[in-house]
């Protein structure tokens, strides 16, 4: 009976202490950027967003997906209020529920995906204010909100922290749950798209904004998370191993 008991015990040690314990700088890339990233969408953005567009003649693409798209003028906001329920009702807090169901070390989960929102919403701001396209439903004069929000089409926020999110969260679900990865996949993967398609429904947002978003934010929730995945329990396979063969013995 001692090896069993030996053995538990490293599981217990392995459960709580062994795991590369976040650094300073870890905690002020997520909560610090987070905080950058409140500020750019609450605070400074009047200050920010250019208010004479840079950019605002369509081209062909995005003129031939937003005929196809749009909804009519009337249910635009209808669509606008969906993209935000998505975005803000269940793919942000995915970030808590999949950080819960990934295994060990929940705050560190969930530090990882605060620097994936933090990482991704910095850079789609700075992104808005430099390029400052004009929304659609500015240019062809449809209805929407004014200003600061007119020249801040390219690219989609929406779009790129839903990828991100649902990226960074499939990710490290699938880690921990290797059977269900298809049903982890393409259940986030289809909230992120839904939202997608609701920004361009409601004229908020071309085609080419929201790909962009896409293939940004689903890159830098794959790289980030597995980058940080890899720092913080990697290390510790190695240590559990070697934890669970030296208390094993029998003595």
């Amino acid at each position: 009976m001692k090896p069993i008991k030996l053995f538990i015990l490293a599981e217990c040690l392995f459960n709580t202490g062994l795991f590369a314990q976040p650094t300073d700088a870890d905690y002020l890339l997520g909560y610090g950027g987070v905080a950058v990233f409140i500020g750019m969408e609450f605070i400074f953005k009047e200050d920010l967003a250019p208010q004479k567009a840079k950019w605002s003649e369509p081209n062909a693409f995005d003129t031939f997906f937003r005929d196809d798209l749009k909804w009519d003028t009337g249910n635009q906001e209808t669509a606008a209020l969906f993209s935000d329920i998505l975005l803000k009702g269940l793919i942000i807090p995915s970030a808590f529920w999949s950080s819960y169901n990934s295994g060990y070390k929940y705050s560190s989960y969930v530090l990882m995906q605060t620097q994936v929102v933090a990482a991704t919403g910095i850079l789609t701001h700075a992104t808005k204010f430099i390029f400052g396209r004009q929304r659609p439903y500015a240019y062809y004069k449809t209805g929407g909100p004014e200003f600061p929000q007119t020249n801040l089409s390219f690219f989609s926020g929406h779009s790129s922290i839903s990828y991100a999110m649902v990226t960074s969260a499939a990710y490290l679900l699938e880690t921990a749950h290797p059977d269900h990865s298809g049903l982890i996949w393409s259940s986030g993967l289809f909230l992120a798209s839904a939202t997608s398609y609701l920004r361009i429904a409601a004229d908020r947002h071309y085609m080419s904004d929201v790909l962009t978003g896409l293939v940004i934010g689903s890159a830098l929730g794959y790289f980030i998370s597995r980058n940080q995945h890899k720092k913080f329990f990697a290390t510790s396979a190695k240590k559990k191993a070697d934890l669970i063969i030296n208390f094993s013995i029998p003595l």
